[in-house]
């Protein structure tokens, strides 16, 4: 019988053990639910102060909103300028930056999830640069010095982004990767052609667009100005 009481007292403090393990992972979980909750809305009310800026005094020079969410849930974009508008006047780190919308509970992939860099050469904002990694959003009510703004025309659907590749015999532009194969400056790598901007201060369109592997797409970023064979003519200096 003492064998059995001890064996019942046992099993009585593990079940409690487990029960009160289980109760801390809801807690923690719970706490980091409410900490995402409470940060979406306070971006979000953030957001809609942006968005007054941007209605009375940008929407008028051409210079583009992005969504804070949709259907799918969060905009990355929305999230980042929103966030630098929160440290308006102050630079952030990109990884800063990054952090603050995964707390917000956005996932973010890939080596450039965020493209900071479009919001001001393709979308209008007045965003400077410290150094590669430091931002900062310095009006909110006048767009990009020298910022061209251009209706959306005629972007570039599946046929002729297909018929655009066939042009270039499936090949980076600029560094001749074909699409497919190993890329040039990293082998261990296969290349994936992308949609590359002739001339970044303006939308993607199919007179603005050259094929670029994930590489050069990269280096390249916002900084050069391409002809149609992707020799460099001009340079963006909001883009370094």
């Amino acid at each position: 019988m003492k064998n059995t009481k001890n064996t019942e007292k046992g099993t009585t403090e593990y079940k409690i053990d487990f029960f009160l393990g289980i109760n801390k992972k809801l807690t923690r979980k719970t706490q980091e639910n409410l900490k995402k909750k409470t940060l979406y809305m306070a971006l979000k009310q953030k957001y809609l102060a942006l968005a007054l800026a941007h209605k009375n005094h940008l929407a008028v020079l051409g210079v583009k909103l992005p969504k804070f969410e949709n259907s799918k849930g969060g905009c990355k974009q929305g999230y980042a300028l929103t966030i630098l508008f929160a440290n308006f006047g102050e630079f952030m780190h990109i990884d800063a930056i990054k952090k603050k919308v995964e707390e917000a509970g956005l996932t973010l992939t890939g080596t450039d999830p965020l493209q900071v860099r479009h919001l001001s050469t393709q979308k209008g904002w007045w965003i400077v640069k410290e150094g590669k990694y430091k931002h900062k959003l310095v009006s909110v009510t006048e767009c990009l010095p020298g910022f061209i703004a251009e209706k959306r025309a005629s972007k570039l659907n599946d046929e002729n982004w297909a018929k655009m590749k066939k042009e270039y015999g499936y090949s980076c532009v600029n560094c001749g990767s074909k699409e497919g194969g190993m890329l040039r400056w990293d082998q261990t790598k296969t290349t994936v052609l992308q949609q590359g901007h002739m001339d970044p201060r303006k939308d993607i369109t199919y007179d603005n667009c050259i094929p670029q592997c994930q590489f050069c797409n990269q280096q390249y970023k916002s900084k050069a100005v391409f002809n149609r064979r992707g020799f460099v003519i001009d340079f963006c200096k909001s883009g370094f």
